[in-house]
Protein backbone atom coordinates (compact mmCIF):
# COMPACT_ATOMS: atom_id res chain seq x y z
CA UNK A 1 0.00 0.00 0.00
CA UNK A 2 1.38 3.40 -0.98
CA UNK A 3 2.21 6.09 1.58
CA UNK A 4 0.64 9.39 0.54
CA UNK A 5 1.53 12.51 2.57
CA UNK A 6 0.27 16.07 2.39
CA UNK A 7 2.85 18.72 3.32
CA UNK A 8 1.77 22.24 4.27
CA UNK A 9 4.29 25.10 4.50
CA UNK A 10 2.57 28.19 5.88
CA UNK A 11 5.02 30.13 8.01
CA UNK A 12 4.61 33.16 5.76
CA UNK A 13 1.05 34.47 6.17
CA UNK A 14 0.83 35.86 2.64
CA UNK A 15 1.58 32.53 0.97
CA UNK A 16 0.73 28.88 1.51
CA UNK A 17 2.61 26.04 -0.18
CA UNK A 18 1.13 22.57 -0.42
CA UNK A 19 2.78 19.41 -1.69
CA UNK A 20 1.47 15.87 -1.97
CA UNK A 21 4.13 13.17 -1.95
CA UNK A 22 3.47 9.49 -2.66
CA UNK A 23 6.21 7.00 -1.76
CA UNK A 24 8.77 9.80 -1.91
CA UNK A 25 7.66 11.06 -5.32
CA UNK A 26 6.14 14.54 -5.69
CA UNK A 27 2.59 14.24 -7.07
CA UNK A 28 1.32 17.79 -6.61
CA UNK A 29 2.78 21.18 -5.75
CA UNK A 30 0.57 24.21 -5.32
CA UNK A 31 1.14 27.77 -4.10
CA UNK A 32 -1.72 30.01 -2.99
CA UNK A 33 -1.30 33.70 -2.36
CA UNK A 34 -3.53 35.79 -0.12
CA UNK A 35 -5.51 38.68 -1.57
CA UNK A 36 -4.87 41.68 0.70
CA UNK A 37 -7.84 42.60 2.90
CA UNK A 38 -10.29 40.54 0.88
CA UNK A 39 -13.15 39.36 3.10
CA UNK A 40 -15.83 38.46 0.58
CA UNK A 41 -17.57 35.26 1.61
CA UNK A 42 -16.63 35.58 5.28
CA UNK A 43 -19.42 34.97 7.80
CA UNK A 44 -20.04 36.91 11.01
CA UNK A 45 -22.51 37.33 13.80
CA UNK A 46 -23.44 40.96 13.38
CA UNK A 47 -25.43 43.41 15.49
CA UNK A 48 -27.88 45.94 14.05
CA UNK A 49 -26.23 49.31 14.74
CA UNK A 50 -28.75 51.52 12.95
CA UNK A 51 -31.81 51.21 10.72
CA UNK A 52 -32.27 53.70 7.89
CA UNK A 53 -35.93 53.64 6.95
CA UNK A 54 -35.40 56.08 4.06
CA UNK A 55 -32.91 53.64 2.48
CA UNK A 56 -34.86 50.54 3.54
CA UNK A 57 -31.53 49.25 4.82
CA UNK A 58 -29.57 48.70 8.04
CA UNK A 59 -26.01 49.28 9.15
CA UNK A 60 -24.47 46.26 10.84
CA UNK A 61 -21.60 46.14 13.31
CA UNK A 62 -19.68 42.94 12.57
CA UNK A 63 -16.23 43.65 13.97
CA UNK A 64 -14.73 45.56 11.06
CA UNK A 65 -13.64 49.20 11.08
CA UNK A 66 -16.77 50.24 9.19
CA UNK A 67 -20.33 49.09 9.59
CA UNK A 68 -21.63 46.78 6.89
CA UNK A 69 -24.59 47.73 4.71
CA UNK A 70 -27.58 45.37 4.63
CA UNK A 71 -30.45 46.13 2.26
CA UNK A 72 -34.01 44.94 2.84
CA UNK A 73 -33.65 42.69 -0.22
CA UNK A 74 -30.85 40.78 1.54
CA UNK A 75 -32.81 40.01 4.70
CA UNK A 76 -34.38 36.56 4.44
CA UNK A 77 -37.39 35.62 6.63
CA UNK A 78 -35.22 33.30 8.77
CA UNK A 79 -33.28 36.39 9.91
CA UNK A 80 -36.33 38.48 10.91
CA UNK A 81 -36.43 39.72 14.50
CA UNK A 82 -40.19 40.28 14.34
CA UNK A 83 -43.07 38.39 12.79
CA UNK A 84 -44.98 40.33 10.15
CA UNK A 85 -48.15 39.71 8.16
CA UNK A 86 -46.49 40.25 4.79
CA UNK A 87 -42.85 39.02 4.87
CA UNK A 88 -42.20 40.07 1.26
CA UNK A 89 -43.29 43.70 1.53
CA UNK A 90 -42.61 44.60 5.16
CA UNK A 91 -39.99 47.41 5.40
CA UNK A 92 -36.73 46.80 7.18
CA UNK A 93 -37.69 48.76 10.31
CA UNK A 94 -40.59 46.34 10.83
CA UNK A 95 -38.49 43.16 10.62
CA UNK A 96 -35.18 44.11 12.28
CA UNK A 97 -34.49 45.62 15.70
CA UNK A 98 -31.58 47.83 16.68
CA UNK A 99 -29.18 46.01 19.03
CA UNK A 100 -30.30 42.54 17.95
CA UNK A 101 -27.89 40.07 16.36
CA UNK A 102 -28.09 38.19 13.07
CA UNK A 103 -25.77 36.06 10.94
CA UNK A 104 -24.40 37.88 7.88
CA UNK A 105 -22.01 37.19 5.01
CA UNK A 106 -19.95 39.69 3.03
CA UNK A 107 -20.96 39.88 -0.64
CA UNK A 108 -18.78 42.89 -1.57
CA UNK A 109 -15.69 44.11 0.23
CA UNK A 110 -15.50 47.59 1.75
CA UNK A 111 -14.22 50.23 -0.66
CA UNK A 112 -13.31 53.84 0.07
CA UNK A 113 -15.86 55.30 2.46
CA UNK A 114 -18.33 52.50 1.79
CA UNK A 115 -18.59 49.61 4.20
CA UNK A 116 -18.93 46.01 3.09
CA UNK A 117 -22.19 44.86 1.51
CA UNK A 118 -23.87 42.09 3.50
CA UNK A 119 -26.51 39.42 3.09
CA UNK A 120 -28.29 37.04 5.46
CA UNK A 121 -28.76 34.46 2.67
CA UNK A 122 -25.64 32.44 3.45
CA UNK A 123 -23.74 30.30 0.91
CA UNK A 124 -20.73 28.07 1.61
CA UNK A 125 -18.48 26.84 -1.19
CA UNK A 126 -17.14 23.32 -1.04
CA UNK A 127 -14.94 21.33 -3.34
CA UNK A 128 -17.69 20.40 -5.79
CA UNK A 129 -20.81 22.14 -4.48
CA UNK A 130 -22.02 25.44 -3.08
CA UNK A 131 -24.41 24.85 -0.16
CA UNK A 132 -27.31 27.18 0.67
CA UNK A 133 -28.72 26.66 4.20
CA UNK A 134 -31.68 29.00 3.53
CA UNK A 135 -32.30 28.68 -0.21
CA UNK A 136 -34.06 25.75 -1.90
CA UNK A 137 -32.46 26.27 -5.32
CA UNK A 138 -30.83 23.14 -6.77
CA UNK A 139 -28.94 23.43 -10.00
CA UNK A 140 -25.67 23.77 -11.86
CA UNK A 141 -23.20 26.66 -11.97
CA UNK A 142 -23.81 29.17 -14.76
CA UNK A 143 -20.16 28.74 -15.72
CA UNK A 144 -21.09 25.32 -17.16
CA UNK A 145 -22.33 26.37 -20.60
CA UNK A 146 -22.44 23.00 -22.37
CA UNK A 147 -26.06 21.82 -22.17
CA UNK A 148 -25.17 18.10 -22.33
CA UNK A 149 -22.81 18.54 -19.39
CA UNK A 150 -25.44 20.51 -17.50
CA UNK A 151 -27.91 17.63 -17.92
CA UNK A 152 -25.26 15.18 -16.75
CA UNK A 153 -24.55 17.23 -13.63
CA UNK A 154 -28.24 17.69 -12.85
CA UNK A 155 -28.67 13.92 -13.05
CA UNK A 156 -25.76 13.36 -10.66
CA UNK A 157 -27.22 15.88 -8.23
CA UNK A 158 -30.56 14.08 -8.01
CA UNK A 159 -31.09 12.41 -4.68
CA UNK A 160 -28.57 14.49 -2.75
CA UNK A 161 -29.86 14.68 0.82
CA UNK A 162 -30.68 18.26 1.74
CA UNK A 163 -33.13 19.33 4.40
CA UNK A 164 -36.27 21.38 3.98
CA UNK A 165 -35.41 24.90 2.85
CA UNK A 166 -31.82 23.96 1.93
CA UNK A 167 -30.27 23.86 -1.54
CA UNK A 168 -27.08 23.70 -3.57
CA UNK A 169 -25.50 24.22 -6.96
CA UNK A 170 -22.90 21.95 -8.54
CA UNK A 171 -19.61 23.72 -9.30
CA UNK A 172 -17.73 23.30 -12.57
CA UNK A 173 -15.08 21.09 -10.97
CA UNK A 174 -17.81 18.61 -10.03
CA UNK A 175 -18.15 17.57 -13.67
CA UNK A 176 -15.83 14.57 -13.41
CA UNK A 177 -16.95 13.46 -9.97
CA UNK A 178 -19.27 10.62 -9.03
CA UNK A 179 -22.55 11.03 -7.18
CA UNK A 180 -20.79 9.56 -4.13
CA UNK A 181 -18.17 12.35 -4.31
CA UNK A 182 -20.92 14.97 -4.38
CA UNK A 183 -22.62 13.36 -1.39
CA UNK A 184 -19.39 13.46 0.62
CA UNK A 185 -18.88 17.13 -0.24
CA UNK A 186 -22.45 17.96 0.80
CA UNK A 187 -21.99 16.12 4.09
CA UNK A 188 -18.84 18.13 4.80
CA UNK A 189 -20.59 21.42 4.01
CA UNK A 190 -23.55 20.60 6.25
CA UNK A 191 -21.19 19.74 9.12
CA UNK A 192 -19.31 22.97 8.53
CA UNK A 193 -22.55 24.96 8.64
CA UNK A 194 -23.54 23.25 11.90
CA UNK A 195 -20.16 24.22 13.40
CA UNK A 196 -20.73 27.84 12.29
CA UNK A 197 -24.19 27.86 13.88
CA UNK A 198 -22.82 26.39 17.11
CA UNK A 199 -20.11 29.06 17.19
CA UNK A 200 -22.69 31.80 16.60
CA UNK A 201 -24.38 30.99 19.93
CA UNK A 202 -21.24 31.69 21.99
CA UNK A 203 -20.75 35.01 23.77
CA UNK A 204 -22.41 38.26 22.82
CA UNK A 205 -21.96 41.04 20.30
CA UNK A 206 -20.21 40.94 16.93
CA UNK A 207 -18.28 37.73 16.31
CA UNK A 208 -16.20 36.35 13.44
CA UNK A 209 -17.53 32.92 12.45
CA UNK A 210 -15.97 31.68 9.21
CA UNK A 211 -13.13 32.75 6.92
CA UNK A 212 -13.90 31.94 3.30
CA UNK A 213 -10.51 33.39 2.29
CA UNK A 214 -8.48 31.03 4.52
CA UNK A 215 -5.76 29.53 2.31
CA UNK A 216 -5.33 26.53 4.61
CA UNK A 217 -9.04 25.64 4.49
CA UNK A 218 -9.07 26.04 0.69
CA UNK A 219 -6.08 23.74 0.42
CA UNK A 220 -7.46 21.06 2.73
CA UNK A 221 -10.88 21.27 1.10
CA UNK A 222 -9.42 20.79 -2.37
CA UNK A 223 -6.65 18.27 -1.69
CA UNK A 224 -7.37 16.22 1.42
CA UNK A 225 -9.15 12.94 0.76
CA UNK A 226 -9.17 9.36 2.05
CA UNK A 227 -6.03 8.52 0.05
CA UNK A 228 -3.93 10.84 2.23
CA UNK A 229 -2.27 8.89 5.08
CA UNK A 230 -0.71 11.81 6.90
CA UNK A 231 -0.71 15.62 6.98
CA UNK A 232 2.40 17.51 8.13
CA UNK A 233 2.12 21.24 8.92
CA UNK A 234 5.09 23.41 9.85
CA UNK A 235 3.27 26.07 11.87
CA UNK A 236 1.49 25.62 15.24
CA UNK A 237 -1.29 28.14 14.56
CA UNK A 238 -2.03 26.55 11.18
CA UNK A 239 -2.00 23.14 12.83
CA UNK A 240 -4.60 24.27 15.38
CA UNK A 241 -6.80 25.73 12.61
CA UNK A 242 -6.50 22.50 10.63
CA UNK A 243 -7.55 20.44 13.64
CA UNK A 244 -10.57 22.65 14.29
CA UNK A 245 -11.62 22.42 10.63
CA UNK A 246 -11.25 18.64 10.50
CA UNK A 247 -13.11 18.15 13.78
CA UNK A 248 -15.99 20.11 12.25
CA UNK A 249 -16.16 18.52 8.80
CA UNK A 250 -14.35 15.15 8.99
CA UNK A 251 -14.74 13.90 12.58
Amino acid sequence: MSNRIMLVNGRHAEELRVAIVEDGVLQLYDVEGAVAEQKRGNIYRGVVANIERSLNAAFIEFGDGKHGFLTRHDVIPQAFHRKVDDPRRAPIDKILQKGQSLTVQITRDAEGNKGAALTTNISIAGRFLVFFPYDEQRGVSRKVEDEALRRKLREKAKGLDVGEGEGFIVRTNGADQTKADLKVDLTILKRLWKAILDDSTKGQGARFLYNDQDLLIHSMRDNLDSKINEVLIDDEQLHARAQKYLQAVMP
